[in-house]
């Protein structure tokens, strides 16, 4: 052990060389040696820890003097370890059970919590230390504490917000929470202090961990005229809190609420927890609803309400404003109060008298009866919901009479409140809660089946909310659920109803149709018993059923089925069964084929969805089973069973063997193919195709359709050959026409050069099935292909289907031929070749993914064949036909004007059906992303010119359709501001939509502005959207709302012409029904008000550079005015009417008198538009 005289002896030459003293903090360190300080410590005098502090005070003071003159840590190190050593050796002498602590130890922890701020960067380590000690020093109750509170406290508040802070700081700070009383939060010096404090108000850790709850109500009692502050940082936070959160600060506000007193308590009551309730009865419900957050954070006063105080306050803060918010006018307000008020109940002081309780109580029901009934849907919504957990919750005290009045309420009038869906939906739930309190069994056993007849309500929430409560009967022993609904009606809902509704249907029957408990041969008997009832409902269950049960599962009772298919067959071959046994089979075989296909069905309905699962290594064995057993059953059912659902489901089941284990049923699949006729069904014989293409076989079938449309192209051949025009871009030498752009050899038949295949492929081909050539059957067929996911998932990888491209390519050709030559056309010969067109667009848009460059290229080349076609077709459709006629007389075959007038017709069918197509597939491209960058540009102007002909009122569906795409892809792909956007140059499209409208208002059979508001509405939406997303500052205004704005003016415009005694029209319905219903249309847009208002400071901030920008700049404002003076019971910005009117003054005042002449007419509009908003305005704020 080292003595006194030698430990002073080094501590006094560190001042000189620290080494020696260093060397005694690494043996203090050192489990090897036996020097240790807190031992060293017990053993000195008083006086001896004086002299031994002196040296070490001169010792800290002179390492913080040689730190603050360091220029960086490097040339500090052994200083900074003095420091280290010295925070070691005060540790270990205020560790003591009882420390001596001279004065001279007080001064060096002093200075060494004084040099905290002052220390260089990059010494953390260091400050952790100091600040340690100091903590320390605090929990210790040692002299002068108060004197180590600022620091220590910044700091332990920093570490705790950090980003990467632990629980471990939230203790610290919990711990020294006491110290926080220490300080002067009015002194300036204390600001960061408060800051660091709201920080963690909002820091997650403090409001997941007990601790952190803990100090955060603690700070409420830190100074009253802090405890706003803190308010107002919470509620800046509710917005954006989670669920979780929002109990958390319920939890907080509870706990200052629960310690808090005098002037505190006040405080904490009116301007905290009165001022949530306050916000929560006035705030609006949206998404997300600031009611709703502040609702779940005071629901932890609601769950506290048996301790004592609760009540009372609850009824003190609640009583200025609650029960009369409950009789207020907006509806609003009303439901806002009624679920307070139903939350907090029975809000009642402690201290009543019995007598006061039950009139109290009597008037809380009879307020409660009287929401149920009121006028708005959402108060009664919120009642519903309210009344079902007050009785749920209160059954027990609440009379029998209150009860019954209740309960009759809900199943004989709100459950069939035919005014309000959502009021139905509330009433169905919150029976379920109801339920939830077992007293309520024996009386809601009588009532719940009076609402049996909501499983076939019309809305779909109210039969998802019916089936829900089943479920939860399902769960009680007292109530059975057949008893509320039927099988019968389940089964029926099951069939038809959506996945939401079959979903809970399937889980309220899968314990009765696949109990676990039961053997093979029952869940077989359930299965047919459920085949039997409803075959439709049977395959809807199974569906939904297979994710119920495990790999494994299914395939046990997929073989269950097959052995009783195969008993089945045994007995339809016994021949020796009696003859009365005979017939009695004949009458099972007549309704068991329904059964039978059935059976079948479920089996490839579970095989289909657990095929994923069963390619997994963990199922080789149930897959091996499976193959092994069907691949021995599958020809005995394909034989067995001739009917033909039971034979279209067997190849179903086929397509999932291996082809050769199949051999013997599949060899006549394709000859049944070849044998179909054009009016045949083709989804009766998809199964055919889906089993070829599953065998890897598709080869075969896609020759078979390659034959067969060339068949169908080769009809018109020589037509073709004889007449097909030829265009400005071609030039014909020697009987061949050539590209002028050189983008290839075109023959007169229209077509590039075909991909080469040999003498033998073509002879046999045409040699198999010449005789039975079916172009439409081949058509259907390649359209199965395409829209079936599992067929098109193998057939994009063989390169005779996209050669099915080149071949459908020569109905480009013919269609120019068609519509351009105006020759004649069956309806047989259109129906081909237009189905043809579609289907080569299709095939195109699959080359998006599979061969990219290729689809860019061919979708430039159809899109300007489309341009240059149907802008002739549409336009000059007239002109065309007479062009025709001359040359047709002139060749002697001259037409009657009946059959010019049905050619004419047959050609706009065909070029409005041409344009369908093309529409359809570009709005597919939009929103696939594979739309060409090159096309953006000019396709709005090229479908403008469509627009713009006398046909273009038939293309008005699918344009707004693409424009839509155009919108949405363009704000959910938004990345850059400099980029183009998929919105650039879509002005004329929306132009000529919105044209088309109102030229039909005049026609005998006008196009009804229902056919538009829903895109239009959309694409308003994205257009404003759009626009903030944008920092472009080119674009004032949204291109969308400027053109309906624009519409707006010119039809305001017109109404001063035709009223000269009017200035303006004085409401929206003085205007003609175009422009009234485009402004009804952004007067509901959300935000549309602000966005106009900053767009008149916009515009009135404009450089005058030419007459003509301040001419549009006029007719802008012009147009805002209008739109601004026209919003009924809309409310208005006084103030900011007031600021436009300064500020287009000064724009005014600015013009000179030479443009003052010129804009005489803008100026007048502008300036009268401005004095009739002036004077519309009246509401101010």
């Amino acid at each position: 052990m080292i003595k006194f005289d030698a430990v002073t002896k080094i501590v006094h030459q560190s001042l000189k060389d620290p080494l020696p003293f260093l060397n005694l903090i690494d043996k203090h360190n050192s489990r090897n040696e036996s020097f240790n300080f807190f031992e060293f410590f017990q053993v000195l005098s008083k006086k001896q820890h004086e002299s031994l502090w002196t040296l070490l005070q001169e010792l800290t003071q002179h390492c913080i003097t040689r730190l603050q003159a360091a220029e960086d840590v490097d040339g500090a190190c052994h200083d900074l370890e003095l420091l280290l050593g010295m925070c070691l050796i005060i540790h270990s002498a205020i560790t003591q059970d009882k420390p001596i602590i001279p004065s001279k130890l007080e001064e060096c922890v002093q200075m060494l919590h004084d040099v905290v701020t002052a220390l260089p960067d990059g010494v953390d380590f260091c400050v952790e230390e100091i600040i340690k000690i100091c903590e320390m020093w605090w929990k210790c109750d040692l002299p002068n504490k108060d004197l180590l509170v600022p620091h220590m406290v910044l700091f332990l508040l920093i570490n705790s917000v950090d980003q990467n802070s632990v629980l471990t700081d939230v203790k610290r700070l919990y711990s020294v929470k006491q110290c926080l009383l220490l300080l002067d939060f009015e002194d300036s010096s204390a600001i960061s202090i408060k800051e660091f404090i709201l920080l963690c108000f909002v820091h997650p850790l403090f409001l997941s961990t007990e601790e952190g709850k803990k100090f955060l109500s603690y700070c409420f009692g830190l100074q009253c005229s802090f405890i706003p502050v803190i308010h107002d940082t919470v509620k800046e936070q509710l917005l954006r809190a989670s669920k979780v959160k929002l109990q958390a600060y319920g939890e907080v506000y509870f706990r200052a609420w629960k310690a808090a007193s005098g002037v505190h308590l006040e405080v904490i009551e009116e301007k905290c927890i009165q001022d949530l309730m306050y916000v929560c009865v006035h705030a609006p419900r949206g998404t997300p609803s600031l009611f709703s957050a502040v609702r779940t954070l005071l629901s932890h006063f609601n769950q506290q309400r048996n301790t004592r105080g609760v009540s009372d306050t609850l009824c003190k803060l609640y009583r200025p404003f609650l029960w009369r918010s409950l009789k207020v006018a907006n509806p609003m307000v009303r439901a806002n109060a009624t679920s307070l008020f139903l939350d907090s109940f029975p809000i009642q002081e402690f201290d009543m008298t019995r007598e006061e309780r039950d009139v109290s109580l009597q008037k809380q029901f009879d307020l409660m009866d009287e929401l149920l009934i009121d006028s708005s849907v959402i108060v009664r919504c919120a009642a519903v919901s309210g009344v079902c957990h007050v009785v749920s919750g209160f059954w027990e005290v609440i009379p029998v009479s209150v009860i019954k009045s209740f309960l009759k309420r809900f199943i004989k009038d709100l459950s069939r409140d035919t005014a309000a869906i959502n009021t139905r939906v509330a009433t169905i739930q919150g029976l379920c809660v109801i339920l939830e309190n077992t007293l309520s069994h024996p009386i809601m056993k009588e009532l719940l089946p009076l609402l049996s007849d909501h499983i076939n309500d019309t809305a779909e929430r109210v039969r998802i909310a019916f089936m829900d409560l089943l479920i939860k009967v399902k769960e009680l022993k007292s109530i059975k659920f057949w008893d509320i609904a039927s099988l019968n009606d389940l089964l029926r809902r099951m069939e038809s109803d959506s996945p939401l509704v079959i979903k809970r249907i399937v889980a309220l029957l899968f314990d009765s149709l696949q109990p676990k408990e039961l053997g093979k041969q029952e869940k077989v008997d359930r299965c047919i018993d459920l085949i039997k009832t409803n075959p439709a409902a049977a395959r809807r269950f199974y569906e939904q059923a297979l994710k119920q049960l495990t790999v494994a599962e299914a395939g046990r009772f997929m073989l269950s089925i097959n052995s009783y298919l195969l008993r089945i067959f045994a007995k339809k071959e016994d021949k020796q069964e009696k003859e009365r046994e005979e017939e009695q089979e004949e009458e099972e075989e007549e309704i068991s084929t329904v059964v039978l296909a059935g059976l079948i069905e479920v089996i490839v309905i579970l095989w289909e969805g657990k095929i994923e699962e069963l390619e997994k290594p963990s199922s080789k064995k149930v897959k091996s089973k499976l193959i092994s057993e069907f691949t021995s059953s599958v020809p005995t059912l394909f034989n067995s069973f001739p009917e033909e659902p039971c034979r279209l489901a067997t190849i179903t089941l086929a397509s999932y063997l291996p082809y050769k284990a199949v051999s013997r049923i599949s060899g006549g699949f394709i000859a049944i193919l070849e044998s179909l006729q054009p009016g045949d069904d083709i989804h009766k014989y998809g199964s055919y195709l889906v089993a070829m293409v599953m065998w890897k076989q598709s080869d075969v079938v896609l020759k078979m359709i390659a034959t067969w449309l060339e068949s169908g192209f080769s009809k018109n051949d020589h037509t073709a050959r004889e007449t097909a025009p030829i265009n400005d871009e071609q030039v014909e030498e020697d009987g061949v026409i050539h590209s002028k752009k050189g983008k290839g050899r075109v023959t007169k038949r229209g077509r590039k050069k075909k991909m080469a295949t040999t003498k033998d492929e073509k002879v046999a081909t045409n040699s198999s099935y010449h005789h039975m050539l079916h172009p439409t059957v081949a058509l259907k067929l390649l359209d199965f292909l395409i829209s079936n996911s599992k067929c098109l998932r193998e057939i994009v990888q063989l390169s005779k289907f996209w050669y099915l491209k080149d071949i459908l390519k020569e109905s480009t050709i013919q269609l120019e031929h068609k519509v351009l030559g105006a020759s004649p056309c069956s309806e047989e010969e259109r129906h081909f070749l237009v189905t043809s067109f579609e289907l080569m667009w299709r095939i195109t848009l699959l080359q998006a993914t599979e061969h990219t460059q290729l689809f860019c290229e061919a979708f430039e080349d159809y899109v300007v064949w489309s341009d240059r076609v149907l802008g002739s077709a549409l336009g000059k459709v007239s002109s065309a036909q007479s062009s025709e006629s001359e040359k047709k007389g002139k060749a002697g075959k001259k037409r009657t004007t009946k059959q010019k007038q049905n050619d004419s017709a047959q050609n706009v069918t065909i070029a409005l059906d041409i344009a369908r197509i093309v529409l359809n597939s570009l709005s597919e491209a939009v929103l696939s992303g594979s739309f060409p960058e090159e096309l953006r540009i000019p396709l709005p102007r090229m479908l403008s010119i469509w627009l713009g002909t006398p046909c273009g009122s038939g293309l008005v569906k699918e344009a707004c359709k693409l424009l839509y795409q155009l919108s949405e892809v363009a704000v959910l792909t938004f990345k850059d501001d400099r980029r183009p956007s998929m919105f650039t140059g879509t002005e004329p499209l929306v132009e000529s939509i919105l044209s088309i409208y109102r030229k039909s208002q005049t026609w005998t059979t006008p196009v009804p502005f229902s056919h538009i508001r829903p895109i239009m509405s959309a694409v308003i939406d994205r257009s404003i959207q759009f626009f903030y997303l944008v920092s472009d500052p080119s674009l004032n205004m949204v291109p969308t709302v400027k053109i309906c704005l624009n519409s707006v003016l010119e039809q305001a415009t017109n109404f001063i012409k035709l009223n000269p005694s009017l200035n303006w029209p004085s409401s929206v319905e003085d205007l003609s029904e175009t422009c009234k219903n485009l402004l009804q249309l952004l007067l509901k847009k959300q935000g549309l008000e602000k966005f106009i208002n900053g767009f008149l400071f916009s515009q009135v901030s404009k450089p005058k550079m030419n007459v003509d920008v301040t001419e549009q700049v006029l007719v802008n404002l012009a147009v805002v005015y209008i739109t601004l003076s026209l919003l009924s019971r809309r409310v208005i910005r006084k103030r900011t009417v007031e600021e436009i009117c300064q500020e287009v003054d000064v724009y005014i005042e600015g013009l000179s008198d030479e443009w003052i002449q010129r804009l005489d007419v803008s100026l007048s509009m502008t300036r009268d538009g401005l004095k009739l908003l002036n004077e519309r305005t009246v509401v101010s704020f």
